[in-house]
């Protein structure tokens, strides 16, 4: 349910134009709005009021609460929007620093599993789709909306008409 006109705080109105001026993704957008009512409830107070120390302090929370790195993260780039753009106090923000994000070594399947991984495929279609996405590094709906003339065997290339970016647009009806 998206609030009545009448019940958005003029902070957040600009800020919901900010992001829109800059056509940033609607996920984007309250991820956005999302850390910083995280803020603002932190500080039981408007958070345009926010000093360098109460940022700290914030951060400093989200590491006590188990909050992951990746979330922390999130947070801090919704917040450095908010202070740079839609306050214009970029040095209070500047002091926050993203967190590490540990690196995980992917899984490499041997020859071996991968074959048997592609066998175990109930029919011919379900392990040639498997074979391009394992050889190809593309993602389901992306290996789905192939079609044959997005392959170039003479230059050994796929062509991608709708790859994560386009994921908003209409996707084609199957063959």
């Amino acid at each position: 349910m998206t609030p009545s006109p009448e019940a958005i705080s003029p902070l957040r109105q600009r800020m919901t134009e900010d992001m829109r001026m800059r056509k940033l993704e609607l996920k984007t957008r309250a991820a956005y709005l999302r850390a910083v009512k995280k803020l603002a409830d932190f500080l039981k107070r408007s958070p345009d009021t926010a000093t360098v120390e109460d940022l700290r302090r914030f951060q400093l929370y989200l590491v006590n609460q188990g909050t992951s790195p990746i979330t922390i993260n999130a947070t801090i780039v919704g917040l450095k929007f908010f202070f740079d753009i839609t306050l214009g106090r970029s040095e209070l923000i500047s002091k926050v620093q993203t967190v590490r994000v540990p690196q995980k070594m992917p899984v490499v399947l041997s020859r071996d599993e991968v074959t048997r991984l592609i066998a175990a495929a109930p029919n011919l279609k379900s392990q040639t789709a498997l074979s391009v996405a394992y050889a190809t590094g593309l993602r389901v709906s992306e290996v789905v909306l192939l079609k044959v003339s997005d392959i170039d065997s003479k230059r050994m290339t796929l062509r991608v008409e709708q790859g994560k970016a386009a994921r908003t647009a209409t996707p084609r009806a199957p063959p």
